[in-house]
């Protein structure tokens, strides 16, 4: 966190809306609260690298419809 490369953050209530929305986009998928508070906050902050260990995760989108960068990588 020191160096910048780890974030934390509270969601407010316009970022639990945002996620609602998406929770609701990807209904079709497991994606559960914390995904779609991770897929929020990467997209306010533009960032497209996140840290997850969901397998899944590959399926979600950033905002213009480019996939995540995902870390670690991991292997199907």
């Amino acid at each position: 966190m020191a160096r910048g490369d780890l974030i934390a953050e509270c969601p407010d209530e316009a970022m639990a809306r945002w996620a609602h929305r998406l929770i609701a986009k990807y209904s079709n998928l497991p994606m559960d609260l914390a995904d779609a508070t991770l897929v929020a906050l990467a997209e306010a902050r533009g960032l497209k690298r996140v840290f997850t260990l969901d397998r899944h995760f590959a399926v979600y989108r950033f905002a213009d419809r480019d996939s995540f960068e995902v870390v670690p990588t991991l292997h199907r």
